[in-house]
């Protein structure tokens, strides 16, 4: 089934805690995904991170599931009675699985109520209570 990491995220980041978390994510493209640093083991790729998003997925045939973090919370129920602050990507453990956890890990820190937006994965490491 592969390796997943899960997040609830119930309430929209403010403009601030977004501002972070792109600074953040930039910080990681530059080192992890090429940018400046064309001598960089590339481990993933952005693919169309934009305003409101943030969306890569690994390189090199490394890849599993798109990673997508978005600045509001999705109000859209795909299944009868899914709680839509229910979120997750199945990175099969690949590289850029490191990149999803420090994004979602860093997320967390960066929200006023942490009780807001909750992280976890298959290795039971879990930041906050769902």
């Amino acid at each position: 089934m592969g390796y997943t990491n899960y997040w609830y995220q119930h309430e929209d980041f403010t403009d601030e805690e977004w501002n972070k978390i792109k600074v953040f994510y930039h910080g990681l493209k530059m080192v992890h995904g090429g940018g400046e640093y064309n001598e960089a083991n590339h481990i993933f790729n952005d693919e169309k991170s934009g305003d409101h998003n943030i969306v890569f997925n690994g390189t090199k045939g490394q890849d599993y599931e798109t990673f997508v973090l978005n600045k509001f919370k999705q109000d859209i129920a795909y299944y009868d009675g899914e709680n839509t602050s229910f979120n997750f990507c199945k990175t099969e453990r690949n590289p850029y699985d490191a990149i999803v956890w420090a994004v979602l890990s860093y997320a967390r820190y960066v929200k006023g109520d942490r009780s807001k937006f909750v992280v976890t994965n298959d290795d039971g490491e879990h930041y906050g209570k769902e």
